[in-house]
């Protein structure tokens, strides 16, 4: 079998070649192909995320059709983007790093808030009920650490969401997102020394919507209370009158 020749030999033989135009000319047209994938990843990518948002934008509005139809189409888009660069041999750190991991992350955290409405059910009912990492893996290109990031992102979400509840006095599902959003703390602290920083600021905000959370929860409490107190009192005034009027 032929040696494969070391690039690093002291052979009097391994001289390098000389450098011609040509060599030159065929990087630039490299690093301008280059430069092509990169800004059709950057223009597909773009339009995913911005219809990613309008997909949230829907939910938020009970437009779930819309929502639903708006996100299978994203999908799509990612699958194409993430096969058309393995084709071209488009760097998947770069992939993964730029406008495509944005885009990504928050296609994620879209579906999530999706599952999540979709679902009724609570942690305590063994688990949070929304597409796991395994499942979305299978469904585009993404990192463990873009789901997470669509995690984080996807408990300011709910707590929107939680707002308007508390809002029309739905204290369930108050309590269905102070649950969900408590749930994914505790696991992403477990985590936290293996964080990134930007992850590390996204656990930060959701400590705050918890506590705002447990004020409008707190709040509803209240008032129901305050109700029940105010019918008590009205029923020992009437049984007082009527008392009265058979005295």
């Amino acid at each position: 079998e032929e040696e494969t020749k070391s690039l690093f030999s002291n052979s009097p033989d391994s001289q390098p070649k000389r450098m011609e135009s040509s060599d030159f000319e065929v990087m630039a047209k490299a690093m301008d192909e280059q430069n092509d994938q990169r800004e059709a990843v950057i223009k597909s990518a773009r339009d995913v995320l911005k219809n990613a948002k309008r997909a949230i934008y829907d939910l938020h509005r009970a437009k779930t059709k819309s929502a639903i139809t708006q996100l299978e189409n994203c999908a799509e888009s990612c699958r194409r983007i993430a096969a058309d660069a393995k084709k071209v041999g488009y760097p998947s750190h770069e992939l993964f790093s730029g406008m495509y991991g944005e885009c990504a992350e928050e296609l994620c955290e879209a579906y999530l808030f999706l599952n999540w409405l979709q679902s009724s059910k609570t942690p305590e009912e063994g688990g949070i009920f929304i597409s796991p990492f395994s499942e979305f893996k299978g469904m585009i290109e993404i990192t463990a650490q873009q789901y997470i990031g669509g995690l984080s992102d996807f408990t300011g979400e709910i707590g929107r969401y939680g707002v308007a509840q508390a809002t029309a006095r739905n204290q369930d599902e108050v309590r269905r997102v102070l649950d969900t959003m408590m749930e994914i703390q505790f696991y992403l602290r477990e985590m936290r020394a293996i964080l990134p920083n930007k992850t590390l600021k996204k656990l930060f905000a959701m400590g705050k919507n918890i506590e705002k959370m447990k004020y409008l929860l707190y709040e509803q409490v209240l008032l129901e209370s305050r109700k029940s107190m105010k019918l008590s009192e009205a029923e020992i005034l009437d049984e007082k009158e009527e008392q009265s009027e058979n005295a």
